[in-house]
């Protein structure tokens, strides 16, 4: 899988010197920060704000995107600086940001429906999966963000370190990063894998985040 092109992240990364997720992983432990006043998202509406299924495999609506500019906000990053305002918000669940190049995650996890024409313009991810959607919301993921690659969202790239298309960052309430899967790695098994081992995962974080 090759990094973001011209229209994307990799110039930045050129020009920025950008941390680099060369072997299919962003690590364990990323940059981030912050609260935030954004609405992220719920999966599969059914007309009352709430997610239709809390785990499994049931999903009947499409992912309900967060934008980028609602990710900001959730991070506490104001418009007019590149502060970060950690102690302004208070947000308590843990959330993920899925990075991609327009062409592969145009209509990520969108049911047919929903599509123009019933057609789905850019490849397939694991969000057209209803296993991977519904251990998302089995965890307690309930807020997704998509981040197409665009010269307007390279600082958000930046903040993680991603380099790649199909990268899928996993981020504690404060936004901080607990870990991501980036390029090939990003595929169903590795993603269903990872989420079984999640509650895990994310303790040890907290755990680390404790002795810092």
């Amino acid at each position: 899988m090759k990094p973001f092109q011209v229209s994307g992240f990799a110039v930045a990364v050129v020009v920025l010197g950008w941390a680099s997720c060369a072997q299919g992983s962003c690590g364990t432990h990323g940059r981030g920060g912050g609260g935030g006043g954004g609405a992220g998202m719920v999966v599969g509406t059914s007309g009352t704000g709430g997610p239709e299924s809390s785990g499994g495999n049931i999903r009947r609506g499409s992912i309900q995107w967060g934008c980028p500019g609602s990710l900001r906000e959730r991070l506490g990053l104001k418009a007019d600086s590149s502060k970060d305002t950690t102690e302004e918000h208070g947000h308590k669940h843990h959330y993920l940001i899925y990075f991609c190049t327009k062409q592969t995650g145009e209509n990520a996890g969108m049911v047919a429906r929903d599509l123009r024409g019933g057609k789905r313009t850019s490849k397939a991810t694991i969000f057209e999966s209803s296993r991977v959607v519904g251990a998302f919301i089995g965890n307690g993921f309930h807020e997704f963000y998509k981040v197409i690659a665009r010269k307007e969202t390279a600082d958000l790239a930046k903040k993680y370190g991603v380099t790649q298309d199909n990268t899928l960052v996993l981020c504690a309430a404060n936004g901080e990063m607990v870990t991501c899967l980036a390029g090939p790695q990003c595929n169903p098994a590795n993603v269903l894998k990872l989420l079984k081992q999640w509650p895990q995962i994310h303790k040890a974080w907290q755990e680390a985040s404790v002795t810092k």
